[in-house]
């Protein structure tokens, strides 16, 4: 139970630290470079904070096998894709035709290869701590 409050957590704080950083790449970095620039930017941008969050939160979890980890990896990217389409149909009112443009690549969105990235950053971090 504990396990799963802690990745319930860890979600919402992925969350949120991805809304504050797509806020400011909209209000801040998509004007100055474009938006074009500003997603591409944003993908490393955002991957470096997924990381860092990842990088002091996970240890804390006691998991330490490789199947575990890409187990807690695919749960917290399901989650953020999921936070994604709540946020941008129910919050924002957004259409599914412009809320699923998020994940087209083919369009310039990389929020789909951010996801597959997050999803191995759990096993990245323990691979670096040395603990798996």
């Amino acid at each position: 139970m504990r396990l799963a409050l802690e990745l319930i957590m860890l979600g919402f704080t992925l969350a949120g630290a991805e809304t504050l950083h797509g806020i400011f790449r909209n209000a801040v970095v998509a004007p100055r470079l474009g938006t074009k620039k500003a997603k591409q930017l944003s993908l490393i941008s955002g991957t470096a904070i997924l990381f860092l969050i990842c990088y002091f939160w996970i240890p804390n979890l006691g998991i330490n096998s490789t199947k575990s980890l890409l187990a807690v990896g695919l749960f917290l990217a399901l989650s953020m894709g999921l936070f994604d389409l709540v946020l941008g149909r129910y919050i924002m009112k957004l259409r599914w035709r412009i809320v699923l443009r998020d994940f087209d690549f083919r369009q310039g969105n990389y929020l789909l290869v951010g996801l597959l990235i997050l999803s191995g950053i759990p096993l990245i971090v323990m691979k670096l701590r040395g603990a798996v």
